[in-house]
């Protein structure tokens, strides 16, 4: 890649205006980094990277690990060209030969490829420190937070310290995933989406190197030793009224129970604040509701699949947490979260700003309309846990110390707990005699699973479009070469071969005011394409943010109307084209104003 520096890009009207006019590829390396010098070299990336605040620093390892497998000196990709010596290399330093001929002396230098012109134009810029790990790394650390900064993918981030943070929250298939991947394919390697012809190359190799990453190391390498099991409370304080009681001061009837609310039991826990106050994931799960329900305010559930150490310690391998009373949602149904990500903020009620908080058994409960959000009580005289719901407090305590004492197997893996013996494999390992002779029962995954950073998970092969990984999962995936993607064995597959499908373009109305109830946006058609994704956010003028509104999917036709809910607002929207379970890339945002209420 050709990496401007930061003080560059300010200088430019635009991130592209200082790039070349094609963008580079990834130096295409098969290096010498594997095995226990591979592992340094990402706990190196791992470590250089928090010290300068970015916690996220799979994001930064994806990155090396598309540009060079991580190959730093020139002596783990003798096929490339010598850069200058590097004391830490003991030789010269990796550099790329996609520039030319070596001897102009103008490939990328080390394993972020940071590429100023010639090797000594590179050096003045960036200065020597770009010899060693860490000094690239933390010049690498510099340029990702100024191209999110900057980047026109990611909505309402100005400043540096929003950027970091904006970056160190993003997980792999969240909100915020796509955006990423964008913003590293148009700014880091100089692949916009709408205009460079390799673009759907380049947004496949970092994400699915970055990916591979998550899967090879596992999350708890990347975000703690515990990260896939944090458990906190979803605000701060405590609850102010409690679970499973009656609380006869609360006002209202119930045309549910047919009596006053005040006569009911509560079926969660009250958390009192107010609009400012951010409403976090109580641990990893996947969001399975989040709309307007007139609670009032949007309800967001979230399904925790629990490990096996957490299910003994709550007696259930599956929990969901519902979220009461809370504003428009960052988040949208099938978004992975964790204890990091902020779901929403309070949503405001006079003199009654605050948080339903549930921990329950059951998606679903089986009361009054069966639906997601449930009716926050149960009737007169009951008691809220025949109905599935759970006392939410004592709950997440109890998650938060599942498994952190007691007899261990192997890596500190607790009684009950799984480990892979290899990623991928179609079998998980049972920790059943700590200590013992034998400690491990070996038990094959169920068909469509592979064992995946801890246990048996299942593997969605459509999110797979390089031969290497798929093959890599393939007791579960096959690929086809005619469409370019990976499948379940047994598919039926087409025989006709249809080409990937582009972004759709010529998106109507152009930047304008909206002064009537509806709007209806338009854009032209994509070859091949059966269906259509809108995804549609809108500017938080109280909060300074871009917030997701909605994002429709299985559309069809070029055209679609929405009445906006918001009065005085700017809003973003963007397209892409579906066919066969596969979608284009995003379309470049189109933007307006709306005062049609």
């Amino acid at each position: 890649m050709r990496l401007p520096s930061k003080t560059v890009l300010l200088a430019c009207s635009a991130w592209m205006a200082c790039g070349p006019a094609e963008p580079e590829a990834p130096v295409e390396v098969t290096s010498a980094v594997t095995g226990a010098l591979r592992d340094a070299r990402l706990t190196a990336i791992r470590d250089y990277a928090a010290a300068r605040g970015l916690s996220n620093s799979l994001l930064l390892a994806g990155i090396s690990d598309a540009e060079t497998n991580l190959a730093h000196c020139y002596s783990e990709a003798t096929y490339h060209c010598e850069g200058p010596y590097s004391a830490e290399c003991g030789g010269p330093v990796l550099a790329g030969s996609g520039d030319g001929p070596c001897y102009l002396l103008q490939g990328g230098l080390g394993f972020f490829q940071f590429d100023g012109g010639t090797h000594s134009q590179t050096l003045a810029r960036e200065g020597n420190r770009i010899l060693s790990v860490q000094g690239s790394t933390e010049a690498a650390v510099e340029f990702v937070v100024a191209m999110v900064r900057d980047s026109i993918y990611v909505p309402g981030v100005a400043t540096d310290a929003e950027a970091l943070a904006w970056i160190n929250a993003v997980r792999v298939d969240d909100a915020n995933w796509s955006r990423w991947i964008n913003t590293v394919a148009h700014y880091y390697n100089g692949c916009p989406a709408a205009t460079c012809s390799v673009y759907a190359d380049r947004y496949a190799k970092y994400n699915n190197f970055t990916r591979n990453l998550l899967a090879e190391k596992t999350a708890s390498f990347w975000y703690g030793s515990s990260a896939s099991s944090v458990w906190r409370a979803p605000l701060g304080g405590s609850a102010g009224i409690d679970f499973n009681v009656v609380n006869p001061s609360v006002a209202g009837y119930s045309s549910c129970f047919n009596r006053p609310i005040a006569e009911l039991v509560h079926s969660g826990e009250d958390w009192f604040g107010s609009t400012s106050d951010q409403v976090h994931a109580i641990g990893p799960g996947q969001v399975v509701y989040a709309q307007w329900a007139n609670y009032p305010g949007y309800v967001i559930v979230v399904r925790h699949d629990l490990g096996a150490a957490e299910a003994a310690a709550v007696g259930t391998s599956t929990l969901y947490s519902m979220y009461g009373h809370v504003d428009v949602p960052n988040v949208t149904a099938g978004d992975l979260v964790d204890s990091n990500t902020v779901l929403a903020n309070l949503y405001y009620q006079p003199n009654n700003t605050h948080l339903h908080f549930e921990v329950r058994t059951v998606e679903i409960p089986q009361l009054c309309g069966y639906n997601a959000p449930g009716p926050g009580y149960t009737n007169a005289g009951t008691n809220a846990t025949a109905w599935g719901y759970r006392d939410p407090t004592n709950q997440v305590a109890l998650l938060a110390g599942a498994g952190t004492s007691g007899p261990t197997c192997d890596n500190n893996v607790p009684l009950g707990g799984t480990a892979c013996a290899a990623q991928s494999e179609a079998r998980e390992f049972l920790c059943v005699n700590p200590g013992g002779a034998n400690p491990w029962q070996e038990r094959a995954c169920p068909s469509g699973q592979l064992c995946i950073g801890d246990r048996c998970q299942p593997v969605d092969c459509s999110g797979y479009t390089d031969v290497a990984t798929c093959d890599a999962h393939g007791a579960v995936c096959a690929f086809y070469y005619c469409s370019n993607s990976c499948w379940p064995r047994g598919t039926p597959i087409s025989t006709a071969c249809p080409g990937p499908l582009t972004a759709p373009t010529g998106l109507t109305p152009p930047y304008t005011t909206v002064t009537t109830p509806s709007v209806t946006l338009g854009w032209n058609a994509v070859s091949g394409a059966t269906t259509y994704d809108v995804s549609f956010d809108w500017w938080d003028t109280s909060a300074n943010v871009w917030r997701s509104y909605y994002t429709w999917t299985g559309l069809t036709g070029t055209s679609f109307t929405v009445w906006p809910a918001y009065d005085n607002r700017h809003y973003l929207w963007r397209v892409r084209a579906c066919a066969s379970g596969s979608c284009s890339p995003w379309s470049n945002y189109n933007q307006f104003y709306f005062t049609g209420l």
